[in-house]
């Protein structure tokens, strides 16, 4: 739906404000969706937000609500955030795993460069994760990084429920 909306509005095919009404209205039904449950005290924890420079959201609240379905404890901070503000965060809630949403960046060395940082503020045992329609060209410059670019949002899940077991123990 988004991206049929995003090609009608840069096809000049829709307006500005339906193209706005229509992401307002996901952003609010993916929003609610996140308020429904609780995760356990002992659920793993995930960072998820934008790095600096990308503004759209709807991709990390899209992984936050996977996340969230597959039993992880979800700190949303937003779009558009320094590299040191989401590692800041990720260390204060206590994360397994940041998970970056990339749909249009702007300055692709700048991301990288933010995507980089915020590996190197983070201990080797948190993952750092990226995934999203503008991350699918980043896999060679992050992966030496160590951070892991992910193709679809259903490897998050996947990749979650593998992490949730081990937290847990089986």
């Amino acid at each position: 739906l988004l991206r049929g909306v995003g090609d009608e509005w840069h096809a000049g095919t829709i307006t500005v404000a339906q193209e706005h009404l229509t992401t307002s209205t996901v952003r609010r039904a993916v929003v609610a969706a996140m308020r429904v449950g609780t995760p356990p005290d002992n659920a793993p924890r995930m960072v998820v937000a934008t790095p600096a420079g990308e503004r759209h959201e709807l991709g990390a609240l899209f992984a936050a609500v996977v996340a969230m379905t597959h039993g992880w404890a979800v700190t949303y901070l937003g779009a558009d955030l320094p590299a040191a503000d989401i590692a800041e965060a990720a260390l204060a809630v206590g994360a397994n795993v940041v998970a970056l949403s990339v749909v249009a960046p702007g300055d692709r060395r700048q991301l990288l460069r933010e995507i980089v940082a915020i590996r190197g503020r983070l201990p080797a045992g948190v993952e750092v994760v990226v995934g999203g329609a503008g991350a699918a060209g980043l896999a060679k410059d992050l992966g030496p990084a160590g951070v892991r670019v992910l193709e679809r949002l259903s490897e998050l899940g996947e990749g979650a429920l593998s992490t949730v077991g081990r937290l847990a123990g089986s």
